[in-house]
């Protein structure tokens, strides 16, 4: 059974992304117009349902130390201020915060990239395989191991 991500979860990743993206400067196409929500639903779906639950749990914790620092939700948070939260969770001296930030920042950013959209804005021009024919030479000729020794 595929373990349920609640609404509110998705809603704060895709808030995190548009925050570690800086949705819509430069040629980064905002959050919004790719398909990460999708892509979060995969990667999430490949998750154990522990790790999800770890995963709401400190979904949980993101909402309430925004909620003691500014007053309302991460997702709610002008850009400006959820920047605020996350280098305060990158930068806290309890590690479990720092790796939830670790943890957020790798989730958000390879469902943000893993969409085609946002491939042109780092000069990326997708995958060769099936697309650039590619020399591949042939391996060596090895001998028997006793010629080798």
């Amino acid at each position: 059974m595929t373990p349920t991500v609640r609404p509110w979860l998705e809603r704060q990743l895709l808030a995190v992304a548009a925050t570690f993206v800086e949705d819509g400067v430069g040629d980064f196409p905002v959050v919004a117009a790719t398909a990460t929500g999708a892509r979060l639903q995969e990667l999430l779906g490949q998750l154990s349902a522990g790790e999800v639950r770890l995963l709401h749990l400190g979904g949980r914790a993101l909402d309430l130390r925004a909620a003691l620092r500014f007053g309302r939700c991460f997702h709610r948070l002008d850009i400006v201020r959820r920047r605020r939260v996350l280098a305060a969770l990158a930068d806290s001296t309890v590690g479990p915060f720092r790796r939830l930030h670790q943890v957020l920042k790798q989730l958000t950013q390879l469902a943000y990239f893993m969409d085609e959209g946002t491939w042109g804005a780092i000069g990326y021009d997708g995958p060769w395989l099936g697309r650039i024919d590619v020399t591949v030479a042939s391996p060596p000729a090895l001998g028997r191991v006793e010629e080798l020794q």
